[in-house]
């Protein structure tokens, strides 16, 4: 299996699927039938909902008969849950390297960067990945599995700016599972996964990027990154720099 082309920077799994499939060019190989079916339903998972989504739909994109489909996959779930439980071993390959040799809003900035942009890349996979994690335990289990390796990933990175006995490790968990959540809400939001879509906020992606940096910084390190280290997001500085009681800039 090839390895995430670059682990700094999101990939979009359909096309990670067809660069696997191009190991066997020039060759009749079941493994490369099976990869260019998923890459298949991947590009479809951006157009078609999951009530939708139709066997021969996904054969004719790689222009196989549904006996082939059947030949690696019993059910049309199947591939579904192949391919998203796929994805996600594969996104949290991507993740980029977290450590201690830089600013720690450095850090937070290119998590958020690396998510956000996995997210928008494979908007149609994560889709599916939460509606169908509310009906399906072994999808939800899926998103579980997702959720955990990150925050683990966090965890390893925050030990050496802070000396936590195991109740504050806990704490300092649940921080990053709920800061994650925020975070989730918000690209749930912007693209079209739940009804508050037609809430999303529209503007300057980079602003809001800086902006959910920002404060998942704040939540973790009690205070501002700082101002150099934000370009657009210096507009929101003076906002945090004020008394909540007084209402006088600090």
């Amino acid at each position: 299996m090839l390895a995430p082309m670059n682990r700094n920077n999101a990939i979009r799994y359909a096309d990670y699927l067809l660069a696997q499939a191009k190991q066997y060019e020039g060759k009749r190989s079941a493994k490369k039938t099976k990869l260019l079916l998923l890459a298949s339903a991947a590009r479809l998972f951006d157009s078609v909902a999951p009530q939708d989504m139709r066997v021969s739909d996904i054969c004719e994109g790689v222009g196989a008969s549904q006996g082939t489909y059947y030949l690696h996959f019993e059910t049309k779930t199947d591939i579904v849950k192949e391919l998203l439980s796929g994805f996600v071993d594969f996104e949290i390959g991507t993740m980029p390297l977290l450590t201690s040799e830089v600013h720690p809003f450095e850090t937070v900035l290119k998590i958020v960067h690396w998510y956000e942009a996995s997210f928008r890349l494979n908007y149609g996979i994560m889709l599916y990945l939460v509606q169908l994690s509310e009906v399906h335990e072994e999808l939800a289990e899926v998103w579980r599995r997702r959720s955990k390796f990150i925050v683990d990933r966090l965890m390893q990175w925050l030990h050496p700016h802070y000396d936590l006995n195991q109740k504050e490790d806990d704490h300092v968990r649940q921080m990053c599972f709920s800061v994650g959540s925020i975070l989730d809400q918000g690209l749930f939001a912007r693209f079209g996964i739940h009804a508050a879509a037609l809430s999303s906020q529209h503007g300057d992606s980079e602003l809001v990027t800086e902006l959910q940096a920002l404060l998942i910084y704040r939540s973790i390190f009690a205070g501002n990154p700082p101002a150099e280290m934000l370009s657009v997001g210096k507009v929101f500085l003076p906002l945090l720099q004020i008394d909540s009681v007084s209402g006088k800039r600090l």
